[in-house]
């Protein structure tokens, strides 16, 4: 098996024995004012595009699929929508290589049904134009996505289908996004975290979780707004902030805010003094100098 897919550890939390990855859970992060993406761009540099992600709302960057593995090969395509375009041109790149066009008036579409279905193998690119004449490509880097090789989807497989018999609380959905992220499957895990906040889900490790998910995916416009609700549901949970703050840290760091990143890098250095890890503390010292 491809050793940039899979690597699990056991997780004795369900009735059965899983093997999961290291849960993104682990990953650590106070709290701000929830703002719109569009606040969250604007407050920024006036630049449009970003070497480790999109800052402007305003170009129809790619949502999915992006630094990501997938499972099927026929996918969702999905993309930021612009307000008052109603007309997309989709275009699937391997390299500069157009494979094909196709012209959508919503902010998603199915994989087309006329066109050869995604090989293992082959790394891929979308490209979405927007009718005012607005580009994905104005990210100054350019991500892509791989269909999964047959032994890594059959491993996947075998794991996932322990999950059939289990009922399908919110505990089990983070589990399995868990797994989906583990396999780097994150387009995927994103989903299945997504539909929990469509829910009404009140869970810190939730939003967390998927800043996580949107981090990896070179998405920090969206990671943003969810580590900050996260944040505001971790009231009274030190070590949830903790893990928050140093997560914003971090973001900003990526960003290049550094300002920001030092703010959020202290905060969680002084949780952590609270709660007694020294070892956080130190390590987060030497970013908050490294900062300065």
């Amino acid at each position: 098996m491809n050793d940039r897919f899979f690597r699990p550890v056991g997780i004795a939390t369900m009735s059965v024995a899983l093997v999961f990855p290291v849960s993104l859970a682990s990953s650590d992060r106070a709290i701000a004012p929830v703002v719109t993406e569009y606040q969250i761009a604007q407050c920024r540099t006036a630049r449009t595009a970003n070497p480790r992600g999109p800052e402007d709302s305003l170009i129809p960057y790619v949502v999915s699929l992006r630094n990501t593995a997938v499972s099927t090969d026929r996918p969702t395509l999905r993309w930021n929508p612009i307000a008052g375009v109603t007309e997309y041109r989709v275009s699937l790149l391997n390299g500069d290589r157009v494979l094909w066009t196709k012209t959508a008036t919503t902010k998603e579409m199915p994989y087309p049904t006329d066109q050869p279905a995604l090989q293992a193998g082959i790394d891929y690119r979308l490209v979405i134009e927007a009718g005012n004449g607005r580009s994905s490509q104005e990210e100054d880097s350019q991500t892509t996505f791989y269909l999964l090789s047959p032994s890594e989807a059959a491993t996947f497989q075998a794991t996932e289908s322990l999950f059939a018999n289990q009922p399908a609380t919110e505990k089990t959905t983070l589990l399995k996004a868990d797994l989906y992220a583990g396999a780097r499957l994150y387009a995927e895990a994103i989903d299945l975290l997504e539909a929990l906040v469509k829910q009404g889900t009140n869970s810190a490790i939730v939003y967390r979780e998927l800043g996580d998910l949107y981090a990896r995916s070179n998405l920090h416009i969206r990671a943003e707004p969810n580590y900050i609700k996260a944040a505001s549901l971790a009231e009274g949970d030190l070590t949830e902030q903790a893990r928050i703050q140093e997560s914003l840290g971090e973001l900003y760091v990526a960003i290049e805010q550094r300002g920001e990143a030092m703010k959020w890098f202290t905060q969680a250095k002084e949780s952590y003094e609270k709660l007694g890890n020294l070892l956080k503390v130190n390590k987060l010292q030497e970013e908050v100098t490294s900062l300065s």
